[in-house]
């Protein structure tokens, strides 16, 4: 359904279907026209793939560590986006608008869908992706008449390629004079160029071919654009291995693993007088693949080492191995030093365990609904509460007498609730329901339920990601949208009566980092790891404060949480402290 139907939607749509383009099967093209009671037309049927995920999580390094995804699943679903071009282009179609949030995949197969706005005939694509777009068409109106060429998508699909093989950018990174990547795309200043700080949320760049890094130096260094050769992409894929020690894939011609060589080369202890002292609390083999900060003292990490997962509880009397478990692929899991709660992937059902001293106990099983936002079961844990919704009740379930307890919080939309709970011992959850393209935002804790007047969406404006952080009576809300093919962070500051302290909206590249959730929040201050350091965001006044002796120590690839006197570091292989002297 169009947000703001015209007529021109209208004319296009019929004009689509009656050219009766022969398309793959995996295009959710439209099938139908939709008209209103008035018999205007307000939008249109099309396929629906249930459970499919935006091409977007392709490029997050952590999702796919754990759930599993390699560089042959991406390069496969990229093979399919291939075919699906080569058949679009040569019947007058170009996709335009061709990015990470409008192509999906699903067990397997990649899906196209938003294919009401394909440019074809004079029918112009008026909107593009600013991380996408060939620089030949900035600040060009899109709308006024049919600018895309098939180089254009094959731009972006390179582009998108890229992301997901090496997750990062082409022309990402940190570079000394243009901070700006639209800046450097129009300069072809690469990621891969000397003088660019190479991005640690990355992949390191040996582990492709040499031959695709040649296509995309001729795409990105030299801007000779043309069709991306499939043949290239086949062979790498046939040339993967799997690291017997990471599980990385990477070409069977490299000498060793690229991942394993730069984990090896992580710091262990420094101390730089005056600065920082930096100490490594754990190293794990195999992954780190959930991290949580309890009670500001307390720090819990599950690993996975060839599908046996650990908790491990980490606090001022040092480390503690608890127990081990079997993991499986797409498993979610939410923990405390009380209990920890395990979800199967795609299942409703919520495994509950109390943590013993050297052991997990299961004590039973609850219900929760899934949220059709992201087709996940929501639930969340905090010390001996497990937050779940069942209908139109969010429920807090606690063990009591060996028996669990439920207690309703407040009303909410089946099926369209997303939250999030602070883990300190003063309970805390904030979250939204959805209705079309709006969130609802509300506030509960102990004695207390309240709706959030956050500001709202404007037209167009679409939720990419959300971020909630709790601190001492405050709350910190990130909202990562998409606005005519830019990117922006919402940054609201709350206290716990869902009084709102600061509201402000930035472009995302005008913030030291573009994770919303690896930084560290206290008393309106957000601190992020970069790969230039540690840098403060100062939410009253907008400045920026570079922490001194932390450029060698903490990168983009860390998550940070203010622990004790100093931070915690955690990234896939470990768990330093560091402390500002």
């Amino acid at each position: 359904v169009y947000e703001n139907p015209t007529k021109q939607h209208g004319q296009k749509l019929t004009d689509f279907l009656n050219r009766n383009f022969r398309l793959p099967k995996n295009v959710a093209a439209p099938t139908e026209i939709v008209f209103n009671s008035r018999s205007q037309i307000v939008g249109f049927r099309m396929p629906f793939f249930k459970g499919a995920s935006p091409f977007r999580k392709l490029s997050d390094r952590k999702h796919c560590l754990k759930e599993g995804i390699g560089a042959k699943i991406v390069s496969d679903l990229h093979l399919q986006q291939i075919d699906i071009l080569n058949t679009l282009h040569p019947q007058g179609i170009v996709e335009g608008d061709l990015n990470d949030l409008n192509n999906l995949y699903k067990s397997g197969q990649a899906v196209g869908i938003d294919v009401d706005s394909w440019q074809f005939g004079n029918w112009p694509c008026g909107v593009a992706t600013e991380n996408f777009l060939n620089p030949r068409l900035y600040g060009v109106d899109l709308s006024q008449k049919a600018y895309f060429t098939p180089e254009d998508d094959w731009y972006a699909f390179s582009v998108l390629l890229h992301r997901g093989l090496l997750k990062v950018h082409p022309y990402g990174g940190t570079h000394p004079t243009f901070n700006n990547l639209p800046v450097r795309a129009q300069k072809k200043i690469t990621v891969h160029d000397k003088g660019v700080i190479y991005p640690a949320v990355g992949l390191k760049p040996e582990v492709i071919t040499d031959d695709l890094s040649q296509i995309f130096h001729q795409f990105f260094k030299k801007g000779q654009i043309g069709t991306f050769p499939r043949q290239v992409l086949e062979q790498f894929v046939n040339s993967l291995v799997t690291c017997p020690s990471c599980q990385q894939e990477y070409p069977r011609n490299r000498r060793t693993c690229p991942t394993c060589q730069e984990q090896n080369q992580a710091a262990l202890n420094i101390t730089i007088p005056g600065s920082v002292t930096y100490k490594e609390l754990l190293k794990v083999t195999g992954q780190i693949i959930f991290h949580k900060l309890e009670n500001a003292d307390t720090l819990l990490i599950i690993t996975v080492d060839k599908n046996i997962a650990t908790l491990y509880i980490l606090n001022q009397y040092g480390v503690q191995q608890v127990s081990s478990f079997n993991y499986q692929k797409g498993m979610r899991i939410d923990a405390s030093s009380k209990l920890v709660v395990i979800n199967d992937s795609q299942s409703n059902v919520l495994q509950v365990y109390r943590v013993n001293s050297d052991n997990l106990e299961l004590h039973g099983e609850l219900v929760t609904d899934i949220y059709a936002g992201n087709n996940q079961a929501m639930f969340r844990v905090n010390n001996q509460h497990v937050i779940h919704v069942i209908g139109s009740q969010l429920i807090d379930t606690t063990i009591f007498h060996d028996q669990f307890l439920h207690q309703p919080l407040r009303q909410v939309m089946p099926n369209q609730t997303w939250f999030s709970s602070n883990s300190d011992k003063e309970f805390v959850c904030l979250g939204f329901y959805r209705v079309l393209r709006q969130q609802f935002f509300w506030l509960s804790r102990e004695g207390f339920s309240t709706d959030l007047k956050l500001p709202s969406l404007e037209t167009g404006e679409g939720l990419l990601d959300i971020s909630i952080k709790y601190g001492s009576k405050e709350i910190l809300v990130q909202r990562h949208t998409k606005l005519q093919g830019k990117e922006y962070v919402r940054i609201e500051h709350l206290n716990f009566n869902g009084q709102i302290l600061f509201s402000n909206r930035y472009e995302i590249s005008s913030l030291p980092g573009e994770s919303l959730h690896g930084l560290g929040f206290s008393k309106g201050n957000l601190i992020y790891p970069t790969d230039q350091g540690v840098v403060r965001l100062k939410l009253s006044d907008n400045s920026l404060a570079n922490f001194s002796g932390t450029n060698k120590l903490v990168n983009s690839n860390h998550t940070l949480y203010l622990f004790q006197q100093g931070l915690l570091l955690v990234n896939n292989k470990s768990v330093h402290q560091l402390i500002l002297n």
